[in-house]
C-alpha cells in the first residue's frame, strides 16, 4: 500500500516500554528474519537495509524466533541475529553508563518504504507521529562529543549553537537562517512551554538555541570548554535558562 506511511500518525497504542540492546560487533540488518539468521546466503545483500556499529543502541520490539529478532533504531527497523547483541540487565548497564542519549544508532541504506519489514511489528518506543522526528534528532546525536567552534557549521569540524541546529536540519531538506536571533522567527511558534514541545523543536534562548530530545533533555552546542562541559552535549533541564520561544520546523 503506497499510501500506507502518508502518515505515521494511529489512533492506536502502539508504545512500548524500552527494551535496551547493544550491538556486540558491527551489525548487518536485514529486512528479512531468514537472511538475518543465514547472512552468508547469495541473496542475503538484496535485503539489507542498515547497520549498526559496535556499541550502537537498538531497542527490541518483537521477540525474536529461532535465531533472528526484530529490533528499532534511529530510523531503522528490521530483523539482525540474537548472538550479536548484548541485552537484558547487561544492556541496561552499559546504556545507563554512556547515556542513553550519547549512544549512536543505526544507519539505513534504505526508504523505510521500501523496507518489507519495516511494519512487520507495529509497536515502537516511540510515539506515533514522529517518524521524521526521531531521525532528525537521531541524527543530531551522532555529533555529540564533537567540538564547538564560535562562527563554525561543521557537525565533524565544530560548530556554534546555530551553526549545529542549521546544520541538521539542513540534512533533512530545511533552510534555517543562520543566527540565533534569527532562528527565533524561523517555522512556527509553539510557545515557550516545554509541554508543547515536540523532539526536533528549537528551543530558543538569548543568545543561544538548542534542539528538544524530548522526555526533558536537549541536544546543543553549548560552548568552547571540552566535551562533556562544553562542545555538541545532551543536556537536561531546558529550563535553566529562560525560554523566549520554541520553534517548530517538523510540521506532522
Amino acid at each position: 500500500n503506497p499510501a500506507f506511511d502518508y502518515t505515521l500518525t494511529t489512533t492506536m497504542d502502539v508504545t512500548i516500554e524500552k527494551e535496551y540492546a547493544v550491538a556486540d560487533e558491527d551489525i548487518t540488518i536485514y529486512d528479512n528474519r531468514f537472511y538475518a539468521a543465514h547472512p552468508d546466503k547469495k541473496e542475503a545483500s538484496d535485503h539489507k537495509i542498515g547497520t549498526l556499529k559496535k556499541g550502537g543502541l537498538a531497542y527490541i520490539t518483537a521477540d525474536g524466533e529461532e535465531t533472528a529478532v526484530f529490533i528499532e533504531s534511529g530510523d531503522v527497523r528490521g530483523f539482525v541475529k540474537n548472538d550479536q547483541l548484548i541485552t537484558g540487565k547487561k544492556a541496561r548497564a552499559v546504556v545507563k553508563k554512556k547515556g542513553e542519549y550519547n549512544m549512536t544508532t543505526a544507519s539505513g541504506v534504505t526508504t523505510p518504504d521500501k523496507n518489507r519489514a519495516f511494519y512487520y511489528s507495529t509497536a515502537s518506543v516511540f510515539k506515533a507521529g514522529t517518524g521524521k522526528r526521531n531521525a532528525v534528532t537521531a541524527f543530531a546525536l551522532q555529533f555529540v562529543g564533537n567540538k564547538y567552534v564560535w562562527g563554525g557549521t561543521s557537525l565533524t569540524k565544530g560548530c556554534d549553537c546555530s551553526g549545529f541546529i542549521q546544520s541538521i536540519y539542513r540534512h533533512y531538506g530545511y533552510s534555517l537562517p543562520r543566527t540565533s536571533a534569527a532562528q527565533r522567527h524561523a517555522g512556527k511558534n509553539v510557545g515557550t512551554s516545554l509541554k508543547n514541545a515536540l523532539p526536533g523543536d528549537i528551543i530558543c534562548y538569548d543568545g543561544h538555541v538548542a534542539m528538544y530530545l524530548g522526555d526533558g533533555k536537549m541536544v546543543h552546542a553549548s560552548n568552547h570548554h571540552p566535551y562533556p562541559v562544553g562542545g555538541i552535549k545532551v543536556s537536561g533541564n531546558p529550563n535553566y535558562r529562560k525560554i523566549l520561544t520554541i520553534r517548530r520546523i517538523i510540521n506532522d
